[in-house]
C-alpha cells in the first residue's frame, strides 16, 4: 500500500509541476504586452486627407494616433519624376495626443508645383520619427 501511495504522490507532484510550468509560460507570454517598450511611448501620425489649395499650397490633415505628442520639424515632397522640394526648417506647433490638425505644405512654385491627379510622396520628419505618406493630389 505504501508503494501505491508513493506512485500516486509522485504522479500528483509531476502533474502539479507540469501545470505550474504551463501556467508560468502562459503568464509570461500574456504579460509581455505590458512591458515598457524600448524608447518609451511611441509616436504615431495617421493621414486624414489632402487637398490642393493652389499649385504651391497643399492642406495635409493628420491625426496624432500615437501615445506621445508629435513635433514636426521638416517635410520633403517628391513627385513621380523624382523631383524633391523640401522645407528643412518647418516651424509648426507640437501636435497633442489625439489631435486632428491640418498642416500646410508649401512649395516654391518655380521648380516644383502641385498638379491635380498626380501622386506625391510626402516625408514628414518629427523629433522621433520619419513618416512617409503617399498622396494623390
Amino acid at each position: 500500500m505504501k508503494r501505491t501511495i508513493s506512485r500516486s504522490l509522485g504522479a500528483a507532484i509531476i502533474c502539479v509541476v507540469v501545470v505550474a510550468g504551463v501556467a508560468g509560460i502562459f503568464m509570461i507570454v500574456q504579460s509581455s504586452s505590458l512591458l515598457v517598450h524600448p524608447g518609451g511611448p511611441h509616436e504615431g501620425l495617421c493621414l486624414g486627407y489632402t487637398y490642393i489649395n493652389s499649385p504651391t499650397n497643399m492642406s495635409f490633415n493628420v491625426l496624432n494616433c500615437g501615445s506621445y505628442p508629435a513635433t514636426p520639424l521638416s517635410y520633403y515632397v517628391r513627385d513621380p519624376a523624382g523631383n524633391v522640394y523640401g522645407n528643412p526648417n518647418w516651424s509648426v506647433p507640437t501636435i497633442p495626443l489625439m489631435a486632428n490638425v491640418t498642416l500646410i505644405i508649401l512649395v516654391d512654385g518655380n521648380a516644383f508645383t502641385f498638379q491635380h491627379g498626380t501622386t506625391y510622396v510626402i516625408t514628414l520628419n518629427t523629433q522621433r520619427v520619419h513618416y512617409g505618406f503617399t498622396v494623390i493630389a
